[in-house]
């Protein structure tokens, strides 16, 4: 039985609570040149492992419903139609970001 940590979801959830310009920096850093997305795709692939995080008391429930949070927030700014909000500029300036940076914070508030 593979056993479960929580230090990958805590690690993705801690870039998206990041600024801005960390964010950047960050997405820099890695190997292949990324965008944006790539802050909602690291954090979605460890997202879908939280009931089994739970489960394994390595996640609250109140961090639980907080992933869910952040979740549907960058399900609802995904899409071409939202492509606009997948840009630096957006990235430092749009509410939403704001909103995921601030869920994000909430989350590692909780983190022992």
């Amino acid at each position: 039985m593979i056993e479960r940590t929580s230090a990958p979801l805590i690690l993705a959830v801690r870039l998206l609570s990041f600024e801005a310009n960390e964010q950047l920096r960050e997405l820099s850093r890695l190997e292949h040149p990324v965008g944006i997305d790539e802050l909602a795709l690291q954090f979605d692939d460890q997202a879908i492992l939280v009931d089994q995080l739970v489960a394994a008391g390595q996640v609250s429930e109140e961090q639980q419903a907080i992933v869910r949070q952040i979740d549907e927030l960058l399900r609802d700014m995904s899409g071409e139609v939202n492509a606009a909000l997948w840009t630096p500029d957006s990235l430092r300036t749009s509410p939403l970001w704001a909103n995921v940076r601030q869920l994000a914070k909430a989350f590692l508030d909780l983190t022992s």
